[in-house]
Protein backbone atom coordinates (compact mmCIF):
# COMPACT_ATOMS: atom_id res chain seq x y z
CA UNK A 1 0.00 0.00 0.00
CA UNK A 2 1.29 3.21 -0.99
CA UNK A 3 0.41 7.25 0.33
CA UNK A 4 -0.83 9.60 -1.90
CA UNK A 5 2.62 11.35 -3.29
CA UNK A 6 3.59 7.65 -3.91
CA UNK A 7 5.66 6.83 -0.62
CA UNK A 8 5.75 3.23 1.07
CA UNK A 9 5.39 3.83 4.67
CA UNK A 10 7.96 3.19 6.87
CA UNK A 11 10.60 2.82 4.34
CA UNK A 12 13.11 5.20 4.34
CA UNK A 13 15.50 4.52 1.39
CA UNK A 14 18.14 6.60 1.28
CA UNK A 15 21.05 6.65 -1.30
CA UNK A 16 24.47 9.05 -2.11
CA UNK A 17 24.15 11.84 -3.48
CA UNK A 18 26.07 12.85 -6.76
CA UNK A 19 28.43 15.32 -4.75
CA UNK A 20 29.15 12.42 -2.71
CA UNK A 21 30.31 9.80 -5.31
CA UNK A 22 32.06 12.93 -6.74
CA UNK A 23 34.12 13.21 -3.55
CA UNK A 24 34.85 9.75 -3.03
CA UNK A 25 35.60 9.34 -7.09
CA UNK A 26 38.40 12.11 -6.61
CA UNK A 27 39.44 10.58 -3.04
CA UNK A 28 40.04 6.98 -4.78
CA UNK A 29 42.04 8.49 -7.61
CA UNK A 30 44.35 10.76 -5.27
CA UNK A 31 44.75 7.08 -3.49
CA UNK A 32 45.49 5.58 -6.63
CA UNK A 33 47.94 8.05 -8.15
CA UNK A 34 49.71 7.97 -4.84
CA UNK A 35 50.32 4.25 -4.80
CA UNK A 36 51.38 4.00 -8.51
CA UNK A 37 54.04 6.98 -7.87
CA UNK A 38 55.27 5.11 -5.18
CA UNK A 39 55.52 1.79 -7.41
CA UNK A 40 57.59 3.70 -9.93
CA UNK A 41 59.82 5.26 -7.83
CA UNK A 42 60.47 1.80 -6.03
CA UNK A 43 61.21 -0.05 -9.78
CA UNK A 44 63.80 2.84 -10.54
CA UNK A 45 65.45 2.48 -7.35
CA UNK A 46 65.39 -1.37 -7.65
CA UNK A 47 66.95 -0.84 -11.49
CA UNK A 48 69.59 2.06 -9.82
CA UNK A 49 70.45 -0.21 -7.33
CA UNK A 50 70.68 -3.74 -9.44
CA UNK A 51 73.11 -1.19 -11.93
CA UNK A 52 75.19 -0.39 -8.91
CA UNK A 53 76.01 -3.96 -7.86
CA UNK A 54 76.26 -5.24 -11.19
CA UNK A 55 79.00 -2.02 -11.53
CA UNK A 56 80.35 -3.00 -8.04
CA UNK A 57 81.38 -6.33 -9.03
CA UNK A 58 82.95 -5.76 -12.60
CA UNK A 59 84.94 -3.65 -10.88
CA UNK A 60 86.23 -5.57 -8.08
CA UNK A 61 86.88 -8.16 -10.89
CA UNK A 62 88.85 -5.92 -12.92
CA UNK A 63 90.74 -4.67 -10.09
CA UNK A 64 91.88 -8.65 -8.97
CA UNK A 65 92.92 -9.07 -12.51
CA UNK A 66 94.98 -6.00 -12.46
CA UNK A 67 96.53 -6.21 -9.12
CA UNK A 68 97.28 -10.05 -9.70
CA UNK A 69 98.68 -9.60 -13.23
CA UNK A 70 100.83 -6.32 -12.04
CA UNK A 71 102.43 -8.34 -8.99
CA UNK A 72 103.08 -11.27 -11.31
CA UNK A 73 104.78 -9.45 -13.97
CA UNK A 74 108.37 -9.42 -14.69
CA UNK A 75 108.62 -6.18 -16.17
CA UNK A 76 106.18 -3.69 -18.05
CA UNK A 77 106.66 -3.51 -21.57
CA UNK A 78 104.67 -0.96 -22.81
CA UNK A 79 102.77 1.71 -20.61
CA UNK A 80 100.06 3.92 -21.88
CA UNK A 81 97.18 6.28 -20.84
CA UNK A 82 94.83 3.62 -22.19
CA UNK A 83 97.11 0.93 -22.53
CA UNK A 84 99.33 -1.44 -20.09
CA UNK A 85 101.52 -4.56 -21.47
CA UNK A 86 103.18 -7.17 -19.06
CA UNK A 87 105.80 -9.61 -19.33
CA UNK A 88 105.59 -12.79 -17.05
CA UNK A 89 108.39 -15.38 -16.07
CA UNK A 90 106.52 -17.70 -18.07
CA UNK A 91 106.52 -16.15 -21.38
CA UNK A 92 102.96 -14.75 -21.35
CA UNK A 93 102.35 -11.09 -22.31
CA UNK A 94 98.98 -9.36 -20.76
CA UNK A 95 97.72 -6.57 -22.49
CA UNK A 96 94.68 -3.95 -20.78
CA UNK A 97 93.58 -2.16 -23.67
CA UNK A 98 90.96 0.70 -22.91
CA UNK A 99 88.69 0.87 -26.18
CA UNK A 100 87.10 5.09 -25.67
CA UNK A 101 84.80 3.74 -28.86
CA UNK A 102 83.79 0.64 -27.34
CA UNK A 103 83.41 2.03 -23.37
CA UNK A 104 85.50 -1.30 -22.89
CA UNK A 105 88.42 -1.87 -20.73
CA UNK A 106 89.59 -5.88 -22.22
CA UNK A 107 92.57 -8.16 -21.03
CA UNK A 108 94.35 -9.87 -23.75
CA UNK A 109 96.91 -12.76 -22.92
CA UNK A 110 99.10 -13.79 -25.50
CA UNK A 111 100.54 -15.94 -27.33
CA UNK A 112 97.07 -17.78 -26.45
CA UNK A 113 94.90 -14.70 -27.81
CA UNK A 114 92.17 -15.40 -24.97
CA UNK A 115 90.19 -12.07 -24.35
CA UNK A 116 88.39 -10.82 -21.34
CA UNK A 117 86.38 -7.75 -21.14
CA UNK A 118 86.84 -6.66 -17.58
CA UNK A 119 84.78 -3.43 -17.36
CA UNK A 120 82.04 -2.08 -19.62
CA UNK A 121 80.21 1.02 -20.02
CA UNK A 122 83.12 3.31 -19.12
CA UNK A 123 82.74 7.22 -19.25
CA UNK A 124 86.40 7.45 -18.25
CA UNK A 125 89.74 5.87 -17.99
CA UNK A 126 92.93 5.86 -17.89
CA UNK A 127 96.27 4.27 -16.17
CA UNK A 128 98.52 6.76 -14.10
CA UNK A 129 102.35 5.49 -13.42
CA UNK A 130 104.70 6.04 -10.65
CA UNK A 131 108.13 5.13 -9.98
CA UNK A 132 109.32 2.80 -6.78
CA UNK A 133 110.02 6.12 -4.98
CA UNK A 134 108.15 9.06 -4.88
CA UNK A 135 104.64 9.80 -5.21
CA UNK A 136 104.81 12.28 -8.21
CA UNK A 137 103.28 10.52 -11.71
CA UNK A 138 105.72 9.74 -14.57
CA UNK A 139 104.84 11.62 -17.36
CA UNK A 140 104.46 10.68 -21.21
CA UNK A 141 106.75 10.97 -23.92
CA UNK A 142 104.69 10.35 -27.44
CA UNK A 143 102.01 8.77 -25.40
CA UNK A 144 104.13 6.37 -23.50
CA UNK A 145 106.18 6.43 -20.40
CA UNK A 146 109.83 6.46 -21.57
CA UNK A 147 111.56 2.88 -20.56
CA UNK A 148 108.80 1.65 -18.50
CA UNK A 149 110.32 -1.69 -17.40
CA UNK A 150 112.64 -0.06 -14.84
CA UNK A 151 110.86 3.05 -14.36
CA UNK A 152 107.18 1.78 -13.57
CA UNK A 153 106.53 0.60 -9.99
CA UNK A 154 102.81 1.24 -9.32
CA UNK A 155 100.09 1.40 -11.06
CA UNK A 156 96.78 3.91 -10.64
CA UNK A 157 93.85 3.44 -12.36
CA UNK A 158 91.10 5.95 -12.64
CA UNK A 159 87.68 4.94 -14.40
CA UNK A 160 84.04 6.19 -13.90
CA UNK A 161 81.25 3.76 -15.20
CA UNK A 162 77.67 4.85 -16.05
CA UNK A 163 74.96 2.05 -16.40
CA UNK A 164 71.38 2.29 -16.85
CA UNK A 165 69.27 5.16 -18.91
CA UNK A 166 68.97 8.82 -17.26
CA UNK A 167 65.47 9.12 -19.69
CA UNK A 168 63.97 6.61 -17.10
CA UNK A 169 65.62 7.75 -13.76
CA UNK A 170 68.17 3.98 -13.30
CA UNK A 171 71.38 5.72 -14.08
CA UNK A 172 73.82 4.43 -11.53
CA UNK A 173 77.28 6.27 -12.18
CA UNK A 174 80.57 4.60 -9.92
CA UNK A 175 83.43 6.81 -9.66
Amino acid sequence: MSTIDGKIPGAHIRGFTLVELLIATVLSAVVFVGIFSAYLFMARNLGRLANNQRQQTQNRNALYYVAKDFGDATQVTVAGASTLTLATSTGTGITYAYSSSFKTLVRTTSPATQSLTLLSDLTAFTFIYYPKSGTTALTFAAGLIVNPATNVRRLEMRFTTAAGSSSNGTMSTVP
